[in-house]
Formats: structure tokens, sequence, C-alpha cells
């Protein structure tokens, strides 16, 4: 019987990792494709406008923050959103008020969006929803000449969902307070906000009230 159990769960095991994106390669995928994944989400996503914010130089950095980017087309961040103000705007404020170099891309259709989504989705994040941030955690310096990035490069980080990005640009910007009491107060005063926020969105657009 334990036996059975185990040669069950081998099954399973070695499934996962046939099915999973790292093994392309064995499973016969052409090597373009299988290749893909080693381009920066900034090289591969097609919005229908990006506006490259830029503060910091090569001559420039801050000791408060995360190490920066070296000009507009190497972005420490990018936020992506529909073409509106809504959700993403405050998100912007943050990443202008923390004056770090990102990028805003922005979608007019559902139909551009999807085609991003569907490998955002597949090999970043399960929870692909509109906003999400990008951590451009890869820099286009440390790539080999062939666009790939080493064993040790670190991976570009995704978040979606409107809340987890708050809290993550508030920890990463320093933005959520100093201590645990006021990093509490912060997350209050977001669900807080939150909560009003749902609350007039449905006075704005239901006709019934």
């Amino acid at each position: 019987q334990r036996s059975v159990c185990a040669i069950f769960f081998l099954t399973i095991y070695f499934c996962f990792i046939c099915n999973s994106p790292s093994s392309a390669m064995s499973t016969g995928t052409p090597l373009a494709a299988a290749t893909t994944n080693t381009m920066r989400i900034q090289d591969r996503l097609k919005p229908d406008t990006i506006v490259k914010v830029a503060y910091r130089t090569d001559e420039e950095t801050d000791d408060n923050l995360n190490p920066t980017s070296n000009s507009g087309d190497d972005p420490e961040y990018i936020l992506g959103y529909w073409a509106i103000r809504g959700l993403g705007e405050p998100l912007r404020m943050m990443l202008s008020a923390s004056q770090v170099n990102h990028w805003n891309v922005m979608y007019d259709c559902s139909e551009v969006y999807q085609a991003d989504k569907a490998w955002l989705k597949k090999e970043y994040n399960p929870f692909m929803n509109l906003p999400f941030l990008v951590h451009c955690r890869s820099k286009a310096s440390s790539s080999s000449s062939n666009g790939d990035h080493g064993e040790n490069e670190p991976k570009d980080r995704v978040i979606a969902q409107t809340n987890a990005i708050f809290t993550y640009l508030g920890r990463q910007l320093n933005m959520l307070g100093k201590t645990v009491d006021e990093e509490s107060k912060c997350e209050e005063l977001l669900c807080e906000i939150m909560d009003l926020r749902n609350k007039m969105v449905e006075f704005a657009y239901n006709s019934n009230i």
C-alpha cells in the first residue's frame, strides 16, 4: 500500500514538473518559445500607451530608497492600468511623489490587455488583474549579448490587486510608517478609504439610487 501511494505521488510530481513553464525545453517546445522568458517584462509588454517617467540619472542616488534605474528606458517600477484615473491614479501619485523612475502603461481596450495578461498570468502571477505592478529587478546592464539573464539574476516581481500594490509600494518607498503601530494605522486607513470609495462608485454608477 505504501508503494502504491509513493508511485501515485511521484506520478503527480513528474506531471507537474513536465507541465511547468521551466520545463519547456524538455517537452519539445521550440527554442524561440522556450527562451522568451529570458526577456525583461518591459521589453515584452504591448500596451496602447507607455508614459516613461524619469527622475534620476547615473550620478543621482537616494540612500533612503532602493537602488534606482539609470534612465527612463530602464524603470524600477511599471504600473499597468486602463487609460483612466480610477484605481491607478493614487498608485501613480505614490510613484511620482517618491521620484523613482517608472513607466505608466495604459490600455484602451480589453483585447490589448488580454494579450499581455495571458503570459503575465502564466509566468508571473496567477492573480493577474488591473491594476498590476512590476518591480523591475532584472536590469539591462546585467544581460548577456543575446539578451539572456544569468541564473543568479533576480526575477521581475509582479503584484496584482489594488490594496496589495498599495502596501507593497508603501514598504518599498518608505510610505507605510516606521513602526508596527504606524503600519497598522496605514493599513486600517487604506481599508477604510477603499470602503468609502466603493460606496461612492456604487452611488455614481447605480441609476437606481
